[in-house]
């Protein structure tokens, strides 16, 4: 091949290249605006919730339990290797 022809091969290659790079950014671009409306909803849903929070935490009243005994298991000794509990 002469240098001619490697030429006009690689215009032509360039020239391939280019349209796809045209049509996979047309095609970004319409993932991204379908994908930016879906994440937009999200964000606001996720606003409409916050403002609706309930302010009185859950089982508040556990919090102030305290243990009035604490139950203690006996260590039970000169028992076979098997039964021990070290």
């Amino acid at each position: 091949m002469t240098t001619d022809e490697w030429n006009a091969l690689l215009d032509k290659l360039t020239e391939a290249w280019e349209q796809f790079a045209v049509t996979v950014k047309q095609a970004v671009d319409a993932l991204e605006k379908i994908f930016g409306q879906i994440r937009d909803e999200e964000e606001k849903r996720a606003k409409e919730k916050a403002m609706f929070v309930p302010h009185c935490k859950k089982n508040q009243y556990l919090k102030n339990y305290t243990p009035r005994y604490k139950v203690e298991r006996r260590i039970q000794k000169h028992l076979p290797y098997q039964r021990r509990n070290y």
